[in-house]
């Protein structure tokens, strides 16, 4: 019997301390979420004197409030546009220099395709000449032997 009263009792304390932290955390986020202060000092006026705020006056420092905002947000987006900008830039930058790399690849497998044909006809020019002698050299010893 005394267990069961001891477990409602904690039971009900610890309910308890639950309920005040909620609270504590609700006021916490209360206080979190106040506005900023308005700026009502306009140029020209003194710090010094004696501050009279007419709906007016609100108005315009909420505006310069709101026109600060949209400025500050204004220059986040330009900031984010531009490094989007540097980044597809960046991009096609190393774009081109792949295809460079490729072009120039491909520029030296022709050049030495070319340079191997070359090579080749002159071999095969060379061989040509070279049986072209050997014929002519036949040739004149026959007719060495028939003009003996």
């Amino acid at each position: 019997m005394r267990a069961g009263e001891k477990l409602a009792a904690e039971n009900k304390i610890l309910r308890m301390e639950n309920e005040g932290l909620r609270g504590a955390i609700f006021e916490e986020k209360r206080k979190r979420k106040r506005g900023k202060a308005l700026d009502f000092y306009e140029e020209g006026e003194q710090a010094a004197q004696a501050l009279f705020f007419s709906p007016a006056k609100v108005a315009r420092a909420r505006e310069r409030a709101t026109a600060l905002e949209e400025a500050k947000r204004q220059q986040q987006h330009t900031a984010a546009d531009k490094k989007l900008q540097q980044a597809i830039t960046r991009e096609e930058k190393t774009r081109e220099v792949a295809e460079k790399k490729v072009r120039k690849a491909a520029e030296r497998t022709a050049a030495r395709e070319e340079i191997t044909r070359e090579k080749a006809a002159r071999q095969a020019e060379k061989e040509a000449k070279k049986t072209q002698k050997a014929r002519e050299a036949e040739l004149r010893k026959i007719e060495i032997k028939r003009g003996v």
